[in-house]
């Protein structure tokens, strides 16, 4: 990602195996981008961000961790409703469009979406998807 390499951010990716959700596709590509978008432009330069993916039987979670600002508990309840202004840790612009059309997405696919904030654990953006059974033949 361009911004990721101009902010010097490194991007670190984990996961507990094969994950296999029951979603489109293009739409959870749409929240990627839009997530992993918003941590870089929140990020601190020469920062970190986190992607991890975890299933279990029923669920898939990705979760989008940076460790730029903390967000307040009131706005974070609040940024998947109404869009507003935003600007980056190097006044990058964003009307909050993008994280309502997440939330839209999630809802027709059937997850969940949201964030969580604080000093020690970064900011988190996280969503859950129905996991894709596998049946063995």
């Amino acid at each position: 990602h361009p911004a990721a390499m101009k902010k010097n951010i490194q991007v670190e990716f984990e996961h507990n195996g094969d994950i296999i959700a029951f979603a489109d596709e293009n739409m959870v590509l749409t929240i990627l981008r839009n997530l992993l978008s918003n941590a870089i432009k929140f990020s601190f330069e020469k920062g970190m961000i986190r992607i991890l993916a975890e299933s279990n039987h029923d669920m898939v979670m990705l979760k989008i961790i940076n460790y730029g600002p903390i967000i307040p508990l009131d706005v974070c309840k609040g940024l998947f409703h109404s869009g507003f202004i935003q600007t980056g840790t190097q006044n990058e612009k964003g009307t909050g469009l993008g994280l309502q059309i997440c939330s839209e997405f999630i809802r027709q696919n059937k997850g969940k979406i949201g964030c969580s904030s604080n000093p020690t654990d970064g900011t988190t953006f996280w969503f859950s998807i129905p996991a894709m059974e596998l049946h063995a033949e």
